[in-house]
């Protein structure tokens, strides 16, 4: 269930694009979730049990789970006092960059596109925001028929 998973990955230590994730980090928290391992299993019952939970974001939930003490899932009611205190999102579409920064969403590490651009760049094609578009070897009129 993408719920779960969400929830085990977020348990994970590293940091990584939380909205392009890494193979090996959707393995582990699939590996989390058919385990149930601590502390992925008492943060799933506890936001299971958290009305409207679905409708949150995954930066919310990551940012929830990723600014929680450490120990606060050997403890049920301090852990839905926390859920009920501070899962707050007004616009479940659009994250605020606090909530990214909380679930320490990292772009940047996805950079793989980013380097096929400079690459592609390099092999001389036109790349947008890379390439100049005043440079002469790019054609900048349109092809068409000759006039007879």
């Amino acid at each position: 269930d993408t719920l779960d998973v969400e929830i085990a990955m977020a348990t994970l230590p590293m940091d990584f694009n939380i909205y392009e994730l890494p193979g090996s980090v959707y393995r582990r928290a699939k590996e989390i979730v058919k385990k149930k391992e601590s502390p992925f299993k008492e943060w799933s019952a506890a936001l299971r049990a958290t009305p409207g939970i679905l409708d949150y974001s995954r930066a919310a939930i990551f940012a929830l789970i990723r600014s929680a003490h450490p120990e606060f899932y050997h403890y049920p009611g301090r852990l839905q006092g926390y859920i009920n205190a501070n899962l707050t999102e007004t616009d479940h579409e659009n994250p605020t960059e606090e909530a990214l920064t909380a679930a320490r969403h990292t772009p940047e590490k996805d950079a793989v596109e980013e380097a096929n651009r400079q690459l592609a760049a390099a092999r001389g094609e036109y790349v947008e925001g890379i390439s100049d578009p005043n440079d002469p070897k790019w054609v900048k009129t349109g092809t068409s028929q000759p006039t007879t």
